[in-house]
């Protein structure tokens, strides 16, 4: 869920700026929510062509990402070698944009925009969310892709088994 303060400084992000009011449409009419975005791929979305030719677009879509950035909502990460720019979410997209939206007068409130939310993305694997009750009073939370190898699977649990600091029984520290 998203806190007040979030939510306040979602809402003048969306009434300050027309153009970034126009993303967070944008990703409001987005059916799922995705872990994170790729900057192209919002650039060559036609919704959004009314920012202007593509450089202007990606001036927008950057320093959209970049406010985004600034208040907690993810982390936005600059392509290197054959990785695209992308932004990663730190929140669901479409809780993000209700919470704007909400504020802003456009009448969906996060409660509605998350019933929409669901394990698979659109611009990444599917993922599947897990829960494991580690403790009587601890739950891991964890997604995975939905086409998981097993030697995923391994990787994954070697590096589990790395995390410890204490010795196992039979082994010396």
């Amino acid at each position: 869920m998203i806190d007040s303060e979030t939510e306040g400084l979602l809402a003048r992000l969306y009434e300050e700026r027309t153009d970034f009011a126009r993303v967070f449409d944008y990703l409001a009419s987005r059916k799922r929510n995705s872990n994170e975005l790729v900057v192209d791929r919002l650039i060559e979305e036609p919704s959004l062509e009314e920012l202007g030719a593509k450089s202007s677009r990606r001036r927008v879509i950057i320093e959209f990402f970049r406010r985004l950035e600034s208040i907690g909502a993810g982390k936005l990460i600059v392509g290197r070698g054959k990785r695209k720019t992308r932004f990663c979410w730190v929140r669901q997209v479409t809780m993000l944009e209700a919470a704007a939206a909400a504020r802003a007068g456009k009448g969906t409130s996060p409660a509605e925009a998350g019933a929409r939310s669901g394990p698979e993305q659109v611009d990444g694997p599917s993922l599947l969310p897990h829960q494991f009750a580690l403790r009587p009073d601890f739950v891991v939370r964890i997604q995975l892709p939905t086409d998981l190898t097993a030697l995923e699977a391994d990787r994954l649990s070697t590096f589990i088994q790395a995390l410890p600091f204490e010795a196992r029984k039979g082994e010396q520290s």
